[in-house]
């Protein structure tokens, strides 16, 4: 975003429970592919964020369509939520976890738009644009965003927002 004034204002969106967010995001994608059974949630110390509600489930349906598509049914999806300590003070988490076909460093440290790795074997549908919205959408927000994971075995996303200032 080229404006900074409409940035600045973007930016003063918040997500009052992030954690009923996640946890609402999870159940229905969890729904939508028959693995309730397969969800896991962990939450922590909630708090509010700086991000708009509307931008951080568009994040969470990207995170866990991907999550629950590129898992077997059976293999666990965790959720985590919750206030952290950081360098520069606390933050909020979430982070999501799948035990489906992981990725390798190589493709964690490419992974953008349209980016969909081993097409031809896996078969996916779909543009390979969930991890370029979700990384730009939270970017937008000055928050932060990380892939960790290792082939065939699980991959996380560790979202990482500002908490709302005390006035």
């Amino acid at each position: 975003m080229s404006d900074p004034k409409r940035l600045a204002n973007l930016r003063k969106q918040f997500t009052s429970n992030p954690h009923i967010t996640a946890e609402h995001q999870a159940i229905f994608r969890a729904q939508s592919a028959q693995r309730e059974a397969d969800l896991t949630l962990h939450h922590g110390i909630p708090a509010p964020i700086l991000i708009g509600e509307h931008d951080l489930m568009k994040i969470l349906d990207e995170l866990l369509d991907n999550a629950f598509k590129f898992s077997e049914a059976g293999t666990p999806v965790i959720v985590q939520t919750g206030v952290e300590p950081a360098a520069d003070g606390d933050v909020f988490r979430i982070r999501v976890t799948d035990y489906g076909r992981g990725m390798t460093q190589e493709q964690i440290k490419a992974a953008g738009a349209y980016m969909q790795f081993d097409r031809v074997m896996y078969e996916q549908q779909g543009s390979g644009l969930g991890i370029a919205i979700a990384r730009g959408l939270t970017e937008l927000y000055d928050g932060r965003f990380a892939l960790e994971g290792e082939m065939n075995d699980h991959l996380t996303v560790t979202l990482t927002f500002c908490l709302v200032p005390f006035s």
